[in-house]
């Protein structure tokens, strides 16, 4: 039997398309998964979803959301689509034998307005290099750039680097390296996710994966609704986007201001 799927968003359709086992095309959102396009007020899209009978939400390329906007979707089996930080490549990370890190680096540069978006993508990834929640310790942001320091429990210290450049892919570039014994690190843009780990006997680089967003998506919420499992997706966005606007909101200090005038 396969999960009904609606989709309002055209690149989904050729998903669904490419999951003729486990996926087919439904006509109404009640009793299906509803694929939302992220780029309005996708939770309100959410809601109207739940309230319509959907199983589960598939968001693709989620903006910016309210924080009490969010809380309201608790419990909803939602998947997002994040334009830089792929399932997939997270459970090479995940798996690969890094032990603890020391320390995690991380960078982000996008466009103006794709800054917002790749920062939360970033802070994904540093989050998951931790292996610990993140707290932000301190930050200055002023004129489209900054730094910050982010604390991982009792664990490792996250130091951040954004900024906007007009130069960078339309949904940014990314950075992220651990510092330890061993080293693991992640490059990330429009095009592909890279992951390495380096010790004192190798590098080894994760396979590439070819698998399309939308597809890798739609089998993680069909697999998800399957095991009867919610997804931490929603949970984990929600903390990475309150971190993003903190730092985007940190006023540079005066000497900091001083030295960059």
């Amino acid at each position: 039997m396969t999960t009904r799927v609606f989709s309002p968003v055209a690149r989904y359709r050729a998903a669904i398309a490419e999951l003729p086992a486990t996926t087919s095309v439904a006509d109404s959102p009640d009793g299906a998964i509803v694929v939302v396009d992220g780029a309005g007020s996708w939770w309100q899209e959410a809601l109207r979803a739940d309230d319509s009978g959907a199983v589960g939400v598939l968001v693709s390329a989620p903006g910016p959301a309210p924080t009490n906007a969010l809380d309201r979707l608790a419990g909803i089996p939602i998947v997002l689509e994040r334009k830089l930080f792929r399932a997939d490549v997270a459970g090479d990370a995940l798996a690969a034998p890094v032990g603890d890190p020391a320390a995690v680096v991380a960078e982000c540069h996008a466009p103006r307005q794709a800054l917002a978006a790749a920062l939360r993508d970033a802070l994904a990834w540093a989050r998951l290099f931790a292996r610990a929640p993140l707290a932000l310790r301190t930050a200055e942001f002023s004129g489209a750039r900054g730094v910050a320091l982010l604390a991982a429990g009792d664990a490792a210290s996250v130091s951040l680097v954004v900024g906007a450049s007009a130069g960078a892919p339309p949904a940014g570039r990314l950075r992220v390296t651990t510092l330890g014994e061993t080293r693991a690190e992640l490059e990330a843009d429009d095009r592909d996710v890279r992951f390495a780990v380096t010790d004192a006997s190798s590098r080894r680089v994760s396979p590439t994966r070819f698998e399309r967003p939308e597809r890798l998506a739609l089998r993680r919420l069909v697999a998800a609704l399957d095991a009867r499992e919610t997804p931490s997706d929603l949970a984990d966005y929600t903390r990475d986007s309150a971190l993003a606007e903190a730092i985007l909101h940190s006023p540079a200090s005066s000497s900091a201001a001083a030295f960059t005038s």
